[in-house]
């Protein structure tokens, strides 16, 4: 059973606006969710309602950490 995904026109700028490489990690990784929906387990998916509305590229592994 295929899942209805729908991507935002800004989130389709941002994916296409990717270097080949991520692109294509990307769309794969739709593709996934697409063909398992709310199955698609760790590490591509959590359990949420996937709405997609906009991307980033992390530049490294740190976390940014809030003052109190």
């Amino acid at each position: 059973m295929n899942y209805k995904i729908e991507i935002l026109d800004t989130a389709y700028e941002f994916i296409s606006s990717l270097e080949t490489k991520f692109r294509a990690k990307t769309y794969r990784t739709i593709g996934l969710l697409k063909e398992f929906g709310p199955f698609l387990k760790e590490p591509h998916s959590k359990s949420s309602i996937y709405i997609i509305t906009s991307g980033f590229i992390k530049k490294d592994d740190k976390l940014i950490k809030a003052d109190k």
